[in-house]
């Protein structure tokens, strides 16, 4: 047998669970009730509840006890009251805080929750290693942040974390040779163990009512990851990367916002939904791999673009200026994504006789003078968001996107490679940028 193949038997699995809940079982995420077939002690009603938070003690449920406020009230739109004496043994902070803090002894904390010395390597080479690096300067957030500390009381991701690490270092040892990656025999063992334990996890976990969906979720974004780095069934990655889509957009169905957008977002306060987190944190991460589905062929949906209610064309917004450098980079998502999808569209027509009718040219001539307007406001932030070397290092690389999207949208109706001459000067400048980030090593995993 193969790694993957059983490997595989275990994905089937997880896109059922999934696939449920997206659909019916979603309903943990509107406030409805799913019955827990997992073996875990039920609390009896007048149970006493010693620790958490002051609103979990007067529910009577368990609390996480996140600090400062915890996910069981947040993620469910409640205030949380906070806590009258400090819970023992945790240190995380809010999901919710914008602010990124260091997550307090994480290195320590994940070690002692390793069952064997093997599991306490991978689980620190994450911390120390792979995770830095798959963060880059602009994602540490997601990758430092939310994944460590949901590792630290979430056995579905722990392990799928562990994989990631194990498959990360085997890329770094091979990185010159094989791809797909070679695993040796003990290897197998170690991933097969861990990815089919993340994935028996996270169905037993599924079936339980408290942040099930950003569970759900962070584990989608970690499997994709695993698939990626394995690099020998990007279909694997595919099916999580659209089961993760299903959940976001049954979510927003019923919620009726819309399609996710980056820079319309930009327009809604935060009190204006009680998911916050998973706008604001996972959501990006899934227009990333929107763009990387494009960019290899394969069709995605709409994730991150904004329909708009009159015309039902598709609408950029794009402040005068940027007040973060993440938010000069959600609007150049929500760019890429549009130019992309557009350039696959005229790349199939370019090289028909009957040409592009005239709505189409005037679409194209609107997007390519709309798109600029992001280098205005991006160069008019620079000196403002920039502020510390790894964020200008950051700039660098979304100046180096916006470049290469520029070029390739301008050029895309061209049936000839004479139109790509004209933008020499700046894909020269490109090229040159590139150098820069490769030999500092920004945002690279």
């Amino acid at each position: 047998m193969t790694a993957h193949h059983g490997a595989s038997e275990s994905s089937t699995q997880l896109y059922a669970i999934l696939e449920k809940t997206s659909s019916s079982s979603r309903s943990f995420v509107m406030g409805g009730s799913t019955k827990s077939s997992c073996r875990i002690k039920a609390r009896r009603p007048n149970a006493k509840v010693r620790t958490g938070c002051e609103t979990c003690k007067i529910r009577k449920i368990k609390c996480d006890e996140a600090k400062p406020h915890c996910l069981r009230c947040t993620s469910t739109g409640r205030k949380c009251d906070g806590y009258s004496t400090s819970p023992v043994g945790r240190s995380f902070v809010n999901f919710n805080q914008s602010t990124i803090k260091p997550f307090i002894r994480a290195d320590k904390s994940l070690h002692s929750l390793a069952g064997s010395p093997e599991e306490s390597r991978y689980l620190n080479y994450y911390f120390h290693r792979a995770g830095p690096r798959l963060s880059g300067n602009l994602d540490s957030d997601l990758w430092m942040r939310i994944v460590l500390q949901f590792a630290s009381v979430e056995p579905a991701i722990r392990h799928a974390t562990m994989v990631i690490s194990y498959l990360y270092e085997r890329g770094m040892e091979q990185r010159q040779t094989a791809c797909p990656l070679v695993l040796p025999a003990q290897g197998k063992r170690f991933y097969l163990k861990h990815y089919n334990e993340a994935i028996r996890c996270l169905i037993a976990r599924m079936q339980i009512e408290s942040n099930a969906l950003e569970i759900s979720l962070v584990t989608c974004i970690l499997f994709v990851c695993m698939e990626i780095l394995r690099a020998e069934h990007t279909e694997f990655a595919m099916a999580h990367f659209l089961s993760g889509l299903d959940i976001l957009a049954t979510l927003r169905a019923r919620r009726r916002l819309g399609i996710p957008s980056a820079s319309q977002k930009l327009l809604t306060s935060p009190e204006s939904t009680t998911l916050t987190f998973v706008e604001d944190k996972l959501v990006p991460a899934f227009a990333r791999f929107t763009m990387t589905a494009l960019l290899f062929g394969h069709s995605a949906p709409q994730l991150y673009l904004s329909p708009s209610s009159t015309t039902g064309g598709l609408v950029l917004y794009i402040p005068d200026k940027f007040s973060t450098l993440h938010e000069a980079r959600l609007s150049l998502f929500d760019i890429m994504n549009l130019a992309l999808m557009t350039i696959m569209k005229y790349n199939r027509k370019k090289y028909d006789p009957c040409g592009f009718f005239p709505g189409e040219l005037d679409e194209h001539a609107q997007f390519c003078a709309v798109i600029p307007q992001w280098l205005a406001a991006f160069d008019a932030s620079t000196a403002t968001i920039c502020t510390t070397p790894s964020l200008h290092e950051a700039s660098t690389v979304l100046r180096i996107l916006y470049t290469v999207t520029h070029i390739w949208l301008t050029c895309c109706m061209d049936p000839t490679e004479m139109a790509y001459d004209t933008h020499l000067p700046a894909f020269k400048l490109a090229l040159a940028l590139s150098t820069q980030v490769l030999e500092s090593g920004a945002g690279l995993p």
